[in-house]
């Protein structure tokens, strides 16, 4: 329940971010890409913990949003220069 809270607020979920534990990254991942929260998948991209990112999923689906969501995520990425 306090998952689909955080997915319904993207502020609340955004601000958050710092702040929730890696194991659950995941799993918030996949609900807001099938929720197609777009919002919230940039900003989950910009600061995925892990070094890899699933994005295969993301081309199966036919929406151009969501896809366009990934790659602002990776620009953040790369502007800030955290990881490699």
């Amino acid at each position: 329940m306090a998952r689909q809270r955080l997915l319904r607020e993207e502020a609340l979920m955004i601000s958050t971010l710092e702040y929730l534990p890696t194991g659950l990254f995941p799993e918030i991942f996949e609900e807001a890409l099938t929720d197609r929260r777009t919002t919230i998948l940039t900003a989950m991209v910009a600061s995925w913990p892990f070094p890899c990112l699933p994005a295969g999923a993301l081309i199966k689906m036919p929406c151009l949003e969501t896809l366009k969501a990934l790659l602002d995520g990776l620009d953040m990425l790369i502007a800030e220069k955290l990881h490699p």
